[in-house]
């Protein structure tokens, strides 16, 4: 609600489950990623890549990058 209604005006940082980064699984990352920007991107609201809490050390160092290559790769709206 609050992205469609103030997208426009506001940038949002965070959302992302951290558990996705500590899944370590490329297909579970680039679908989860996927789906957040894509989603934002939908409701017309401008995105700062972030989780929703901090990164654990059960996160391989790997996976965070490849989150963050999958995010690049979907960013430009």
């Amino acid at each position: 609600m609050f992205a469609e209604r103030y997208g426009d005006k506001l940038a949002f940082v965070g959302g992302l489950d951290a558990r996705v980064f500590e899944s370590n699984d490329k297909e579970i990352i680039r679908r989860e990623v996927t789906a957040y920007v894509e989603g934002m991107k939908a409701r017309g609201a401008r995105l700062i890549f972030a989780s929703d809490h901090s990164i654990s050390t059960n996160t391989r160092y790997q996976s965070y990058l490849y989150a963050v290559q999958v995010f690049r790769e979907h960013m430009t709206y």
